[in-house]
């Protein structure tokens, strides 16, 4: 049985040339996948404890329309159905403001995770072209390795021939002698 004999990274340590890079796995990437799921459940976890608290809020403001309702009767039959119609109007433009400042803090967090992402996949680029070079550098060593022990082969041949050649005549001679 022949063993075939490849350079490994670990024989390469004594090197000062070696470079000694972990490599991107699929294990890697599912983790960073992974990870990323988990930080976006948190995001939506969020959102749903943002839209409780706007359902609270919603059934604040309409408790106190109620109220202001109530206290300004005589407001409301010298003006009709315009204070309602303006309270809701208001209530509304509250909510939309809340909800505007808190979407706005959202998307600040968002832009910032999706930076911070965008600055992990430029880092996992660079790994990856870095362990292709490396791939690279280290299948130029197999082929230079091959050739050698080709070579070594073909002299080791040649030394086999001479033997049993030089053995031969050594045979002959002492047959003659």
């Amino acid at each position: 049985m022949t063993e075939k004999m490849y350079p490994t990274i670990d024989s390469c340590a004594g090197r000062s040339n070696a470079l000694l890079i972990d490599p991107v796995t699929n294990d890697d990437v599912r983790e960073l996948a992974a990870r990323m799921d988990r930080r976006f459940d948190a995001v939506d976890r969020r959102f749903d404890a943002v839209d409780v608290r706007f359902t609270a809020v919603a059934l604040r403001f309409d408790s106190v329309e109620r109220a202001m309702h109530s206290r300004f009767e005589s407001v409301d039959e010298r003006f009709g159905d315009m204070t309602g119609h303006f309270d809701r109007v208001y209530g509304w433009l509250e909510k939309f403001e809340q909800e505007r400042v808190v979407s706005n803090e959202l998307a600040k967090r968002l832009d910032r995770r999706q930076e911070e992402m965008a600055a992990t996949l430029m880092r996992l680029d660079r790994q990856q072209e870095e362990t292709t070079v490396t791939l690279v550098r280290l299948d130029r060593r197999q082929e230079d390795t091959t050739a050698t022990l080709t070579r070594m082969a073909e002299t080791l041949q040649r030394f086999s021939d001479q033997q049993a050649m030089m053995l031969r005549a050594l045979r002959r001679l002492e047959a003659r002698g």
